[in-house]
């Protein structure tokens, strides 16, 4: 899920593992952040953030960003949602976008582990609305006709944090960060939404495709249209969950 070339330097971060984060493993002078490597555009994708013991400091933060949005500062600041590449929620209790902050919710409890869930809605086309991620109201909790970001607090929905999200479709993923030392978060959980029929067909067709070397026996068994429509996204043949256990039970 996190991708290491997109990441801070590696003395503020390291990456466990795909799924777990550490920031700061030392001491902290300043912000670190990761984003991921799942694409959100025109999907609508659920995950879960869980937070480690320690919740403290200027900001921990989760949210989105695009490739443009920056991943690190040598100041303790939010850095998700600090200009028009990120839209973020800060343990705080603000969201933030375009160095815009707004009260959404309470204030997480310090040093108290906590998950927070967060739903990205992309299927819209992100080209209506005024561009800045909020409402006409200016509150940053709803309306707008581009995509939404929805934030969850131990399985407790928090509203609509933010409308008409990436205008123009630029690419967006996952992102955290944080400015506190010793500080860790995961990333579980993770499902995606399917648009239509075709589109659940197609991600059960990928699923039943472990190895690319079975890929052209299976494809050529297709409808052409539906060939293409599966090549589409043919780079998820063999990251299913079951094609992992295969490969350790083979």
């Amino acid at each position: 899920m996190w991708n290491s070339l997109q990441s801070a330097h590696p003395e503020k971060l390291i990456l466990v593992d795909d799924a777990t984060v550490v920031f700061h493993p030392v001491w902290s002078n300043s912000t670190a952040g990761v984003r991921g490597t799942r694409l959100l555009n025109g999907g609508m994708y659920y995950w879960e953030i869980a937070f480690g013991s320690r919740v403290f400091g200027s900001a921990m933060m989760v949210g989105v960003s695009t490739p443009a949005g920056r991943l690190e500062s040598r100041d303790f600041e939010p850095i998700i949602g600090e200009d028009e590449h990120s839209w973020g929620l800060s343990h705080t209790g603000h969201i933030f976008h375009n160095g815009k902050k707004h009260l959404y919710c309470p204030p997480f409890q310090e040093n108290v582990p906590t998950v927070v869930g967060v739903l990205f809605d992309g299927r819209t086309d992100g080209r209506t609305g005024g561009g800045d991620g909020r409402t006409d109201g200016g509150d940053g909790r709803t309306g707008g006709g581009g995509g939404t970001l929805t934030f969850f607090k131990d399985g407790v929905c928090l509203g609509l944090a933010f409308s008409d999200i990436n205008p123009g479709r630029r690419e967006l993923y996952p992102m955290v960060s944080s400015t506190a030392a010793k500080t860790s978060m995961r990333v579980q959980n993770m499902r995606r939404g399917h648009h239509n029929l075709r589109d659940r067909c197609r991600d059960v067709i990928l699923r039943s495709i472990c190895r690319p070397a079975d890929a052209e026996e299976v494809l050529k068994r297709l409808p052409l249209s539906l060939r293409r429509y599966v090549s589409q996204q043919a780079w998820k043949i063999g990251r299913h969950k079951r094609c992992e256990r295969d490969k350790f039970s083979a």
